[in-house]
């Protein structure tokens, strides 16, 4: 779900609940949609800090996030920066970002990335 309340960019992301969202590969989302029935989804890694950088992954409903209508972001625009991202699982908000930035679309991380953030 995406609010925009006066000019305040907020993203709500849905994803599985887990004790520890800091790359442990012990534990399974719970919930968060099917993909988290038969494998462990990359909302395992919100968490972990990379060198200073937090990637935080959601699947969008549509494979993209309409930035122009909800977050203000121009028609050409790729992303939009200034984004307050809420982490929410269950019945319960897990974490946030504040100053986030958010792709219109999926974005891909190199494998060195996701090799040194997966435990």
């Amino acid at each position: 779900m995406i609010k925009n309340t006066e000019n305040i960019k907020i993203i709500i992301c849905n994803v599985g609940w887990m004790n520890s969202y800091n790359g442990s590969t012990y534990e399974r989302p719970r919930g968060g949609g099917s993909y988290n029935k038969t494998n462990i989804g990359h909302e395992l890694n919100n968490f972990t800090n990379y060198y200073g950088t937090y990637y935080g992954y959601a699947r969008a409903p549509k494979e993209s996030i309409d930035i122009v209508r909800n977050l203000q972001a121009s028609r050409i625009s790729t992303y939009v920066d200034g984004v307050t991202v809420i982490w929410h699982a269950r019945h319960y908000m897990v974490g946030y970002y504040k100053n986030a930035r958010a792709y219109r679309k999926l974005q891909h991380l190199s494998g060195s990335i996701l090799e040194e953030r997966v435990f």
